[in-house]
Formats: structure tokens, C-alpha cells, sequence
């Protein structure tokens, strides 16, 4: 159930028409260059001494818009705030690759009225059957809650 990327041309689809709905560029700040080890940074983690702990649930939905450098704008539909790659990217490491589930999530989510119903449902169909929590996805998850959020501008 992914959206069409490629529509045919015609007079009401008109490059103009395509760029005036393509949203404005995030312009980020110039980043200092990092010099490169000789030898190759090796990290080993025992059980005990992981390099991020498992989240609590709640702490998923921390939303901070002051990380963003520019703007934040709502979204108007989530299935348009991604894109194929990031469509990929979240079917593969956010619902262990089962596209539709994701396709129904994005359906229910577009569907609710505030991010409060939005929370309840993820937490109630998603994040722990996906185990969003834990270390390897939190930085992942939060990425999609934040779009979410956005969707509730």
C-alpha cells in the first residue's frame, strides 16, 4: 500500500506544480572535519558495560523540537513524510520487516486526532511487539515518533 512515487504527466501535474509541493530545504550547519585514526577504533562491550541502556517506554515519546536546526512543520499525511528509503529503513529495523504491518500503522496513525491517541496506539500495537526500547532501536524509534508528533501539529 505504498503511495504512487511516479504519476504521469499532465497539464495538473506540471514540474511547477511538482516543486511548489516538494517542501522546503533543511539547511544544516557546517560540520568541522574529523581527522581519521591510523588504526581502526575497535569497541568491545561486555553484557554489563553496553554502550546505551534500554529505555524506559515513556521516554520514547520525548519530544525536544529544539533539536531540529530549522523549523519544525507539521505533517500533513504520514505516508508522504517518507521516503522509499526511509519506508525501507522502518519496515526492515522497526517492524522486523513486516510490511504490512507498517502499512497499517501508518493507516491508523493518519487516521487518529491527537498524539495523545497516537501514543496509545503504539504502545499498544507496536513498540513493545517490536521491542522499541531497548538500545539497538531507541535512536530509530524516536525518529519515527517524531515524525508522528509532527503529523499533530
Amino acid at each position: 500500500h505504498i503511495k504512487d512515487v511516479f504519476s504521469p504527466v499532465s497539464p495538473e501535474n506540471t514540474a511547477e506544480k511538482i516543486l511548489e509541493e516538494l517542501p522546503a530545504p533543511i539547511i544544516l550547519p557546517p560540520v568541522a572535519p574529523v581527522a581519521s585514526p591510523k588504526k581502526p577504533l575497535v569497541a568491545h562491550f561486555d553484557e554489563e558495560e553496553s554502550p546505551t541502556t534500554d529505555l524506559h517506554i515513556d521516554e520514547l515519546f520525548v519530544i525536544n523540537p529544539s533539536e531540529n536546526y530549522g523549523s519544525v512543520k507539521p505533517i500533513k499525511d504520514l505516508w508522504s513524510a517518507f521516503g522509499i528509503n526511509e519506508r525501507l529503513f522502518n519496515i526492515r529495523e522497526l517492524f522486523g520487516k513486516n510490511d504490512a504491518h507498517y502499512n497499517e500503522t501508518l493507516d491508523a496513525l493518519n487516521a487518529l486526532h491527537s498524539f495523545a491517541e497516537a501514543k496509545d496506539y503504539l504502545l499498544q500495537h507496536v513498540i513493545e511487539r517490536y521491542e522499541w526500547n531497548t538500545a539497538q532501536k531507541q535512536k530509530k524509534a524516536q525518529g519515527f515518533i517524531r515524525h508522528v508528533w509532527r503529523r499533530f501539529l
